[in-house]
């Protein structure tokens, strides 16, 4: 019984310092990061998005399929919320309706499309932009991406362009806390849904509701006969699965490692929303995100 005691202590003296070490790591490398791809005047300037806000309480949208479920039970709330939404949802048929006051893009490939198919995306959410959008809408994007090709085209005056510092940043708990909340940085956007999550927390929100938090692409995660690793999106403004086939970029492990640090992000998010005393409710059916509570509910909410 002793040998095995002294055994379990070892081993978790070990994984406190490779704990230890992995935060040291990550901690010094955000810094770097923080040096050459964040700006303190843009940090600054986000902090004003604060006056922006018309209720306590905010509803996020994402794209994922439920989400048209969810409206048609009745279970989307947009009542005394401000409504968060994301990429191409400017495409739902009901986005006029909505008339979301936050419109979030973070994907490279909408302000430097690499083929296409990703020209001809950003071509439909420009036109929809400027033709569509009839009320003040705030469209938050990436710092980075200031000099992308969206600028150029879009005219629309009811559409105010803030940038954000969406630098991926981890580390030691306090120091993701402190530049989280000074805006030079976030939990790693691998989807647009942990920046507006990031933002909603930064600007006080109290409650958050989310829903379209799918997040379901590893039930269409498949390797095809050619050895090539396949995944689906299924997205609310579209019928049916879309696939990407990735040749080159991804083999099975870095494509789960890429979902698995998309996870860890909202992990991060939800330490850093109690942290801040906001509260998100996952209101997705299905959701793949386990880490922020459930709610359905909402009789209950008075």
């Amino acid at each position: 019984m002793s040998h095995l005691k002294n055994q379990y202590f070892i081993r978790k003296f070990v994984n406190i310092i490779d704990i230890y070490t992995a935060n040291i790591s990550s901690t010094f490398t955000s810094c770097l990061k923080i040096v050459f791809m964040s700006s303190l005047p843009i940090a600054i300037k986000t902090k004003q998005l604060s006056r922006f806000k018309q209720s306590s309480k905010c509803c996020i949208l994402g794209n994922g399929p439920s989400l048209e479920n969810s409206f048609k039970n009745g279970e989307v709330i947009l009542e005394d919320c401000d409504v968060f939404c994301m990429n191409m949802f400017c495409m739902y048929e009901g986005f006029t309706t909505i008339k979301p006051t936050f419109y979030f893009l973070v994907d490279p490939d909408y302000f430097q499309p690499h083929n296409k198919s990703a020209e001809k995306e950003l071509n439909n959410l420009i036109y929809k932009l400027n033709n569509d959008v009839t009320w003040k809408m705030y469209l938050m994007i990436p710092y980075t991406a200031a000099k992308g090709n969206l600028f150029a085209e879009l005219k629309n005056p009811n559409i105010e362009i803030r940038y954000l510092n969406i630098t991926a940043v981890d580390g030691f708990k306090g120091f993701r806390h402190f530049i989280y909340k000074y805006r030079l940085g976030m939990p790693k956007c691998q989807t647009v849904m942990n920046c507006a999550l990031t933002t909603a927390i930064n600007m006080q929100y109290e409650v958050a509701y989310l829903y379209g938090a799918d997040h379901s692409w590893i039930s269409d995660l498949r390797v095809d006969d050619e050895n090539v690793v396949c995944y689906g999106e299924r997205h609310v403004y579209e019928k049916g699965l879309k696939v990407h086939r990735y040749a080159q970029e991804f083999n099975m492990y870095t494509m789960l490692t890429a979902f698995a640090n998309m996870f860890k992000s909202h992990y991060l998010i939800e330490v850093y929303a109690r942290h801040k005393g906001v509260k998100i409710f996952n209101c997705t059916r299905g959701s793949f995100v386990d880490a922020y509570d459930r709610f359905y509910d909402f009789s209950k909410t008075n």
